[in-house]
């Protein structure tokens, strides 16, 4: 397992992966870590996002790099889907969010649902993209975590408790833009 350091702008493995194919997993330890990671998934995902996790990191998620590779994939393909799943959805509104306000534009491509409070789930945070590349930390307010760009198995089985946690959330109304 290989480790990334906190230099942002130190050459990253990840950085040169390629989604579906590089095999390993590679420790983060970073918020640094964590935006590369994450960038690097979405530039390369082809058709489905999935992100949860007790609130959106606004500097993993929410910068303008990430979300303008989230807008590239919706426009590229418009059977794309991007879903995420937030614990904790007030942030979002309160102090604005890249995805939230790209959200309220692409509706039919990205959808941000609200876990259900009643549906118990870890406190864990994760990001799978096309059904083989994971990006995880096991809780969701420190980042210590790992990334693999080629594991079936573990997305499969993010994907399934993904899954069950949407079917049980619902859309925050107070992340709805209001229609003047």
């Amino acid at each position: 397992m290989e480790t990334q350091h906190d230099d942002p702008d130190a050459p990253s493995p990840i950085a040169r992966a390629v989604l579906g194919e590089t095999e390993g997993e590679h420790r983060l330890c970073t918020r640094a870590d964590h935006r590369r990671a994450a960038l690097s998934l979405v530039t390369q995902a082809r058709h489905q996002v999935l992100i949860m996790g007790r609130e959106l990191d606004p500097e993993v998620y929410g910068n303008e790099t990430f979300v303008a590779a989230i807008f590239a994939l919706a426009r590229r393909s418009p059977h794309s889907t991007i879903q995420v799943l937030v614990r904790d959805t007030e942030p979002l509104a309160r102090h604005g969010h890249g995805l939230l306000a790209l959200a309220q534009r692409l509706s039919s491509s990205l959808a941000i649902h609200q876990l259900n409070p009643d549906y118990h789930t870890a406190d864990e945070s994760f990001l799978v993209v096309d059904g083989c590349g994971v990006l995880y930390r096991p809780q969701s307010d420190h980042y210590e975590g790992t990334v693999n760009l080629k594991a079936p198995s573990r997305a499969k089985a993010l994907m399934q408790g993904f899954e069950a946690a949407w079917t049980h959330s619902l859309p925050d109304p107070g992340l709805r833009r209001l229609q003047l």
